[in-house]
């Protein structure tokens, strides 16, 4: 027999009395009369609905109080939760019971609705917003998160819509949302080495991923994304059990309430969202199916709009919001904010200039070989750009190509080139100190935003740098180094490198 998925209207004659399935004859009369958007079922208690409580159509309903403003309340003398069963899809218990929390206010016709308690937006909004208060729901969707599934989920979502038609609705299959986090989220944890947390499968995916595909860290997104249609649905299933219901609670939250099984949550959450898509406040996206494996979503046109839109905004609250994440599991490292993406582009054009300043007036030689600098050559970071995200004077180093490409992303023997560094940079920063005010304006730039990059590390200006001895800025300068390599080392990147 189909399946009633509908919740049934309140009357005398649909109910036996002792259980809130519908008769059986009158059920397929509900189904077809189209009574099943009736949301307000009998309570579970078997309190009788006042005969005066009618709407339009003649259905009992839920009395609403309201205040002096107009403004419906909770009713507090009904029970908080309501029930009904229904009839199961095939694969599925015979009898599912769902629990729904009383919601706060009602909409005009004196029903009940879920939907009508969602939160308003205090301060801004966003461009073609599906309605007023949606920018300050979306707000709320990282308020509690143990995992990075729904940033990664939102993160994906947003990419989704930026490369789609924002005429008309969106079906997207779950499977390949999930993809598009393993895509989204490999760089952050391949090539930056963050870690996601100890609960967190993702981590785990992308982990097993780069182990059978061979994929480089710095891998193109593309790249990522044609190497990830290969992971098993198996894998993939470890991280929809929940996301794409639970990412929904903000715009169901009130509905929710007191519903603690997660099988149950998740199974609510599918009705709910079908339901709010009827009303002028729907949620961002329903499922292909209430009962039964969810193989894909539709995101409804009001919000594609929005999240196209606003692709940006959205994307820098998402990457804000996983960057605070990072900071509590990863405490100490530095850059967070900008590990959540690879920038492929990096300008060496100032260290260079003061460089090849250094190498005309004086000679350089690699730290790492004693070669000597020639015309064309490297500049390496010292500690790994993909652990410092930055290209500040005090960690570069100029090398031969061949000694760079040896190198890669691994740190550098402390023991045998720490020491060398140090020398290199109190020496640069000894001849600085005698060519300031050359009466060369150029060279005078270059130099005063070089110190800049030295005064910011020792929070002393240039010219107590200038004074300090050759030992008091080796120790200040190697300390850091040494501080900065532990935390390299927690990440577990590639330590002791020496060449050979």
């Amino acid at each position: 027999m189909r399946a009633l998925i509908r919740p049934v209207p309140l009357c005398d004659s649909a109910w036996n009395g002792k259980s809130l399935q519908p008769k059986s004859a009158q059920r397929r009369d509900i189904a077809r009369s189209g009574h099943g958007d009736c949301w307000s079922v009998a309570p579970s208690s078997g309190t009788r609905v006042p005969q005066s409580a009618t709407n339009a159509a003649g259905e009992r309903a839920l009395p609403v109080r309201r205040n002096g403003s107009g403004r419906p309340l909770i009713r507090r003398d009904l029970p908080r939760s309501l029930e009904f069963n229904v009839e199961s899809a095939r694969n599925h218990d015979p009898r599912i019971k769902l629990r729904f929390a009383m919601a706060d206010t009602g909409p005009s016709d004196g029903r009940y609705s879920p939907f009508d308690t969602l939160p308003t937006v205090k301060a801004g909004t966003l461009k073609f917003e599906p309605y007023p208060g949606a920018t300050g729901i979306v707000s709320h969707v990282f308020r509690s998160v143990d995992t990075t599934y729904k940033f990664y989920w939102f993160l994906s979502l947003l990419e989704k819509a930026k490369h789609s038609d924002p005429g008309q609705d969106l079906t997207l299959f779950v499977s390949d949302l999930a993809r598009e986090m393993v895509a989204q989220a490999w760089h952050t944890r391949r090539f930056f080495k963050l870690w996601f947390g100890h609960q967190d499968r993702l981590q785990t995916v992308v982990d097993d991923l780069a182990r059978s595909s061979n994929l480089p860290p710095n891998s193109s997104l593309q790249e990522i994304r044609n190497a990830a249609r290969a992971i098993p649905e198996d894998d993939l299933g470890k991280l929809l059990e929940y996301v794409p219901f639970r990412f929904l609670t903000p715009w169901l939250r009130s509905a929710l309430i007191g519903i603690e099984k997660d099988v149950e949550k998740n199974l609510a959450i599918r009705f709910l969202a079908e339901r709010s898509h009827r009303t002028p406040r729907p949620a961002p996206y329903r499922f292909d199916k209430v009962l039964g494996k969810v193989d894909a979503i539709h995101l409804t046109n009001r919000w594609l709009v929005f999240f196209h839109s606003n692709y940006f905004p959205l994307r820098a609250f998402a990457q804000l919001s996983l960057a605070k994440y990072f900071e509590v599991r990863n405490p100490g490292i530095p850059a967070i904010i900008n590990k959540l993406e690879l920038v492929r582009e990096r300008d060496l054009r100032l260290a260079r200039k003061f460089w090849d300043f250094l190498r005309t007036g004086a000679g350089l030689y690699s730290i790492y070989s004693d070669a000597p600098i020639e015309q064309k050559y490297d500049i390496d970071h010292f500690l790994p750009w993909s652990f410092v995200t930055h290209d500040l004077i005090w960690n570069l180093t100029p090398i031969p190509k061949a000694e760079n490409v040896r190198k890669s992303d691994a740190v550098p023997s402390l023991s045998r080139y720490l020491a060398n560094l140090v020398s290199q940079h109190a020496d640069a920063v000894q001849i600085v100190a005698r060519s300031f005010h050359s009466g060369n304006a150029e060279l005078d730039r270059l130099l005063s935003s070089i110190m800049k990059e030295y005064s910011d590390l020792f929070h002393l200006s240039s010219r107590e740098i200038f004074l300090l001895s050759r030992d008091d800025f080796g120790r200040r300068l190697g300390t850091e180094f040494q501080i900065q390599a532990d935390l390299a080392r927690r990440l577990n990147f590639e330590m002791d490198w020496e060449l050979r």
